[in-house]
């Protein structure tokens, strides 16, 4: 082996070594930036939507509990005025368990006592999107009569239609 070919090989592996050398430098830059920085993004990410998901949970935790301890009767109806949801208070006012109430409309409380005029009023109070203030006289599933004052609201979708109403009554 002549001396040129020695030092071809020694040049050739300072040269390799260079490379190495810069790779293991650059390695950790480009993994960070291409593998890990996304990676660490994507997790941050994960973390703030899973503290906004607890933060959600806790507020409706809260705001179903409130509804259903509430002392005055609450109602949740469909457009058609069907009851989807009814707490406690309304089940010991009118006499009628949650489950009896569920699936129909509320005029199974009906007294009598409002001509049907009364009730297009309402009806086209909350259909326009307004709110229903008023008093009505309701039968208790025992036959007695009693009197509650009620409000009722228009829930409205995200596409401004109105989706569900909640009767709140004492």
């Amino acid at each position: 082996m002549g001396v040129i070919s020695v030092l071809d090989s020694l040049s050739y592996l300072r040269l390799s070594i260079i490379d190495a050398t810069l790779m293991i430098l650059l390695a950790p830059p480009l993994l960070y930036y291409f593998s890990l920085r996304p990676l660490i993004k994507v997790i941050s990410e994960r973390e703030a939507e899973i503290a906004q998901r607890k933060q959600t949970e806790s507020q409706l935790r809260i705001q179903t509990q409130a509804l259903e301890t509430a002392a005055n009767g609450v109602i949740v109806t469909g457009k058609d005025g069907r009851i989807l949801w009814a707490n406690q208070a309304f089940a010991r006012m009118t006499g009628y368990s949650v489950e009896e109430a569920l699936g129909t409309p509320p005029k199974f409380l009906s007294s009598g006592a409002h001509d049907p005029d009364f009730h297009k009023r309402m009806w086209d109070t909350i259909l326009s999107g307004n709110v229903w203030y008023g008093e009505v006289t309701n039968r208790r599933k025992d036959g007695t009569l009693y009197v509650n004052e009620q409000t009722i609201t228009p829930v409205f979708n995200s596409s401004g239609e109105i989706e569900n109403f909640i009767a709140i009554q004492q």
